[in-house]
Parts: C-alpha cells; structure tokens; sequence
C-alpha cells in the first residue's frame, strides 16, 4: 500500500481566538466615524472573572482586544464589537458598515464564516472642527433694537 499523495493526507488547521479578534479590531477601528472600541459592561465582566480563573490555576492572562470579544465554533467565528462612534455618523448605518467590513475580512483573512454583533456603547461629541478663534460660531450677544 502506497502513501497517500500529499494533497490528499488529512490536515488540521486550528485559528486562534486572538487572530480573529486582532483582524476584527483592526478593519473595525479603521472604518470612518469609529472612534474608539470599548469593552461593554458584559465584556469587562467576563474579562476580570477570566483574569480571576487565569490566576487561580496559574496561566497566562489571555486578554482579547478591547471592545472586540469571539467565539468560534467548528467554522463560524462570533464577533461582538463594542464601538465608540463620532457625532454626525448615523448609528445604524455605521453599524452596519462595521458589519460588512469585519464580516469580509475575518473571511478573507481566516476562511471563517462571521456572524459580527455590533453594539454602540458611546458616542463622542466633539466635532472635527478645529477653529483658533474658540468663539467662532457661538452666538453673540442680542442685538439691541434703538428706540
């Protein structure tokens, strides 16, 4: 009996949770109106309670990027994004676009299919203008009409 040609022996290959979830934070971070990513309540929770059991049966923390958490089963990876947003950028909109970007590129970069949740956890106010007059565009006083 002959060896079996060696495109045709059995392999295994395993992705690592941090892979995917270093490909999610970084197509979700670069896409326009992003600010930051965050973790979420739930996300800090299940944090400090691996951190916790990492410790007590002495292994190394593995810490996931912030505001992105993943699990993956057989060939599906679950992503759920925590996002940070800038003001002027529709919610849902951005969300979406999150999804599409993230969910292609984990595909590219692993061959896993995605299933990306995206939550927005909080929004910031500032603009992108930036002006040297800090007055400029605030109100004046009232004009006063002459009796």
């Amino acid at each position: 009996m002959s060896a079996p040609a060696p495109d045709q022996v059995p392999a295994e290959v395993h992705i690592a949770q941090v892979v995917v979830t270093k490909v999610a934070a970084y197509y979700a971070s670069r896409v326009p109106g992003v600010v930051a990513l965050r973790s979420g309540l739930g996300q800090t929770v299940v944090k400090l309670a691996g951190r916790v059991m990492d410790q007590l049966q002495d292994r190394p923390a593995d810490v996931p990027t912030d505001g992105v958490r993943v699990e993956l089963t057989d060939s599906v990876a679950r992503v759920d994004i925590c996002l940070v947003i800038r003001l002027g950028h529709p919610c849902l909109e951005l969300a979406r676009t999150v999804q599409e970007v993230v969910g292609s590129q984990v595909q590219v970069n692993t061959g896993l299919t995605a299933i990306i949740s995206v939550d927005i956890v909080d929004i910031d106010l500032s603009s992108d203008e930036s002006t040297s007059d800090p007055g400029a565009g605030a109100p004046g006083p009232p004009e006063t009409i002459p009796d």
